[in-house]
């Protein structure tokens, strides 16, 4: 395997990306999994006093479904059960973000989803649903009830907390966590001037605006995003 094509690469890029657009500070986190009983995670990075946009692929460690540790130096991050109790449940997902887009966590707050408003916002045209508990998700009990809530969604927002989101791959759960945190921003302005209306259901093709696809969509995004903030 190439090494740049190593999950843990990308993964470190992803983490890049998303700390250069917003989405990752002191906290937050990517995964991606491994196998039935196994995924890579970004390991905990503030607690040696590091900023995310210096991560690199020895930051991400390796986690069971059970939360314990693995392979790697770091140590999981707390609320690693966010990830693993989606695995468990959505065989369908190869990658998970968990983010703090300040627009996204204010739409959480008046208990408002994000609209399919725009034509890149229509993968979420099912909703996003919202946890109702601000807390930590640090447990494997409450893992499973942000589980229960996304059920077979794109993404869901943790009220007053941040957002998850889900993808069959990194980039593609990386490049749909920046369209969710830009629709979000939309939405909030959109309201100032009236009510938004989203993109009417018989206009789309497979969830999607016609003539854009999933698949480029998430290769457009993740090549420019990768030549503006270069891991190598």
């Amino acid at each position: 395997m190439n090494y740049q094509e190593q999950p843990q690469v990308k993964l470190a890029q992803a983490v890049r990306i998303l700390h250069n657009t917003g989405l990752l500070e002191v906290w937050g986190h990517i995964s991606a999994r491994v196998d039935e009983k196994s995924c890579y995670v970004l390991g905990h990075l503030h607690i040696d006093g590091r900023l995310l946009s210096g991560t690199t692929p020895d930051d991400i460690v390796k986690v069971g479904l059970d939360g314990k540790l693995l392979e790697g130096m770091g140590r999981p991050p707390g609320e690693i059960y966010i990830h693993t109790e989606i695995y468990k449940r959505r065989p369908d997902v190869n990658a998970v973000v968990h983010h703090h887009g300040q627009a996204c966590i204010t739409l959480s707050i008046v208990d408002q989803e994000v609209m399919p408003i725009w034509t890149q916002s229509t993968p979420f045209v099912e909703g996003t649903p919202i946890f109702d508990r601000p807390e930590q998700i640090d447990n494997p009990e409450v893992g499973a009830k942000v589980a229960e809530v996304l059920a077979d969604k794109r993404g869901a927002f943790l009220k007053g907390h941040g957002a998850i989101v889900v993808g069959q791959s990194i980039e593609e759960a990386c490049v749909l966590s920046v369209v969710m945190e830009r629709t979000a921003r939309m939405q909030l302005d959109a309201a100032a001037l009236g009510q938004p209306k989203p993109i009417p259901r018989d206009s789309l093709v497979g969830g999607m605006t016609r003539g854009l696809t999933m698949e480029e969509l998430t290769e457009s995004y993740w090549e420019f995003f990768v030549a503006k903030y270069p891991l190598f």
